[in-house]
């Protein structure tokens, strides 16, 4: 069982909540979550996602309480699950069925994702926002590649739920690695700066920080510190 990097969650209820992965050295993963619903007493684990790759993930919360997961996946699209409660419980939940969205990104690449704190209005409508960070891709056109040189054009995509029946729609994003970092409505624009890892978060002040890997030296690890992924900070006014 493998940590999912990034960030939990504490539920509505008070569980805590975190993805994870199992990987039996092989091709296949498959995500799950583990979680306290005692307040860090005791640990479980739900069953995991039945898949043919699913691994590391970021976790919200629904407004019925449910849970969506994006998870890294081979689609080269955004892609998540929801998971339903038992009775309030995540004890013997549900998992859905698997929703690849039409936004384009590197898909084998961990990626980040929260539900901001104010809503936007919609076609009259007041939806729940939610801010995902991925790379998007060389050109902004997606891959399942996980070498570095495909992990690039990073954006924090916006998404808005449905109050009713939480579907998503995707208004628009924001290019991280570029200089300007603008919020923009065109899908199309893109930079291949790189951009792997990420990590989201809502300031106290409504802003959104990311704190992502921007450069790759090297493959995995080593202890003289020879192969390593600088990182960078940026904050955005939402």
């Amino acid at each position: 069982c493998l940590v999912g990097p990034g960030r939990g969650l504490v539920t509505s209820k008070g569980a805590i909540v975190f993805p994870v992965y199992s990987y039996n050295g092989e091709s296949n993963k498959y995500t799950g979550l583990v979680y306290s619903e005692d307040n860090g007493a005791t640990w479980k684990r739900t069953a995991k996602l039945d898949t043919s790759y699913t691994s590391e993930a970021a976790v919200l919360e629904l407004g019925s309480g449910d849970l969506r997961i994006f998870a890294r996946n081979e689609n080269s699209k955004l892609t998540y699950f929801d998971y339903a409660l038992n009775n309030g419980s995540l004890h013997n939940g549900t998992w859905g069925n698997e929703q690849i969205t039409n936004v384009a990104c590197n898909s084998d690449t961990e990626l980040s994702a929260i539900t901001y704190s104010r809503r936007v209005e919609d076609n009259g409508v007041l939806k729940d926002v939610v801010l995902v960070s991925a790379p998007a891709g060389p050109n902004g056109a997606g891959s399942n590649d996980n070498n570095g040189a495909y992990r690039c054009s990073g954006k924090i995509f916006m998404g808005l739920i449905d109050p009713v029946d939480y579907t998503m729609s995707w208004k628009g994003s924001i290019n991280v690695t570029d200089v300007v970092g603008a919020f923009s409505t065109d899908a199309s624009t893109y930079d291949n700066g790189f951009f792997a890892y990420s990590c989201l978060t809502e300031q106290a002040d409504n802003s959104v920080s990311i704190l992502y890997e921007d450069s790759q030296h090297g493959w995995g690890s080593a202890d003289d510190g020879s192969k390593c992924y600088p990182m960078d900070f940026k904050t955005y006014t939402m």
